[in-house]
């Protein structure tokens, strides 16, 4: 694959109070990946949709790397076991999107 285009590093949704952010996580602010509103009120995206959407977002670039990571072993010819660090780190990629794990 060619290298991606998104912002890189680690993304974290944050409450602001008003909505959901998700922003790259580092000390030096680059500016927000994208702003996650409620729309409960005209009965759209819950509470509870506002931040599973905000946590899959945030998880996006692990949730990228762990899946271009499967897709070279196995093009490779590697076989990927159930408890491989390919596998691991998908499932904590998952888990974050998820809200399992921050």
């Amino acid at each position: 694959m060619g290298e991606a285009k998104f912002t890189p590093g680690v993304w974290g949704p944050f409450d602001n109070g008003n909505f959901w952010e998700v922003e790259p996580v580092s000390n030096k602010y680059r500016g927000g990946i994208c702003h996650i509103h409620d729309a409960e009120h005209i009965g759209g995206i819950s509470q509870v949709e506002q931040v599973a959407n905000a946590r899959l977002i945030g998880a996006a670039p692990e949730l990228y790397e762990a899946l271009d990571n499967i897709i070279t072993a196995t093009h490779n010819g590697f076989n990927i076991h159930q408890n491989s660090v390919l596998i691991v780190e998908a499932r904590a990629a998952l888990a974050k999107a998820s809200g399992e794990t921050s």
